[in-house]
């Protein structure tokens, strides 16, 4: 029996330090996925207007079909030249061999600007606008409500819209990594602090149990272990549920038993840390539940996986709880039935 308080205890103490853990780094956790996110965007929407460059002067007129090619001359013998349409190709940096054809949708009533799509991308390229401007690409996130040519040009000539998705953020990012540009329009991928800040960003790790774990995985890796811990509780939970006499020598507050006063002080301190114990896991659970919005594909099933067996561990943890009062009250009452006999054993002996 002792045994298997004593593997309960460490149990539920391991669980109090992963979860605190958690807590600790949690919003490091959470900066180190928008940073991801952020350099994910920042790549994507200079693959998109890197890729459109020479397309600007094709790109401006008026067109009702979707673009997916750009035309340009090329000699084939001497003094003749052909026409030849080129596919658009979307070359993604930082991603070895990664690349996607893009194809461009005009915009009703507006010359000159598209919507952006592409086929299957590690990135979120279809999330944007481009637009031809003065013989120059600009490119806008999706979202932006333009609907006129005198809205693309106010957003790309007076009101500097023309960046990637989260710029505002992604902009305090970057000037905290170095990097000395003042607008998107200063974003190129071969700029040391630009690239830097791009392999920190998508590279970035944390530590469970010495075991380093990218950060999209952490969370998942957190719920994972709590989860874990719980299920070995199982056992010694059911070595505890018949058993009826707690050890002499066991120092653990939750099987501490004792009468009168103190009795009653001792099971409203037991009852608040069984309280903790059964918040914790759903207290990580509260915290994960905003960094799923940042988690992509496997890693969100892995997420939810995880997270689905974190809830049932305040289910064990009741089970624990009341198997430990179960047996604190086996053991008062042998106590008690014991007590008559040692007390008349000891008057016939006077």
């Amino acid at each position: 029996m002792g045994e298997a308080i004593k593997q309960l205890r460490s149990s539920l103490t391991t669980m109090l330090s992963v979860a605190i853990l958690w807590l600790v780094t949690v919003q490091a956790v959470g900066d180190a996925l928008a940073r991801r996110q952020h350099a994910k965007e920042l790549i994507a929407w200079l693959s998109v207007r890197d890729s459109l460059v020479g397309g600007a002067d094709q790109l401006s007129q008026h067109t009702s079909t979707a673009v997916t090619c750009f035309i340009r001359i090329v000699p084939v013998q001497s003094g003749t030249e052909v026409e030849e349409c080129s596919p658009i190709v979307a070359n993604i940096p930082t991603m070895e061999h990664a690349s996607s054809t893009l194809s461009l949708t005009p915009l009703p009533e507006i010359a000159g600007a598209y919507r952006v799509s592409a086929t299957a991308s590690p990135l979120n390229l279809s999330s944007y606008f481009a637009a031809s401007i003065n013989g120059r690409i600009w490119v806008f996130p999706s979202e932006l409500s333009l609907k006129t040519t005198r809205d693309f040009y106010n957003a790309a000539l007076r009101d500097g819209l023309a960046s990637p998705r989260h710029w505002p953020a992604m902009r305090s990012e970057l000037l905290s990594a170095g990097w000395g540009g003042g607008t998107a329009e200063g974003l190129k991928i071969n700029d040391p602090d630009i690239s830097k800040f791009v392999a920190q960003a998508l590279t970035a790790t944390f530590t469970v149990a010495s075991i380093p774990i990218s950060a999209p995985m952490y969370p998942a890796a957190v719920a994972t272990f709590i989860s874990l811990i719980c299920l070995l509780m199982i056992g010694p939970i059911l070595k505890i549920r018949i058993g009826t006499k707690i050890p002499d020598d066991e120092p653990w507050i939750l099987v501490a038993h004792s009468r009168g006063r103190i009795g009653t002080v001792l099971k409203v301190i037991k009852i608040a840390i069984a309280l903790i114990y059964v918040s914790l896991p759903l207290v990580v659970f509260a915290t994960q539940l905003r960094l799923r919005l940042l988690l992509e594909g496997s890693e969100l099933a892995l997420w939810i996986a995880a997270n689905t067996l974190l809830l049932i561990c305040p289910v064990i943890i009741i089970i624990a709880a009341i198997s430990l009062r179960r047996l604190e009250a086996h053991h008062s009452a042998s106590t008690s039935m014991c007590s008559p006999v040692e007390n008349t054993a000891a008057t016939t002996t006077s």
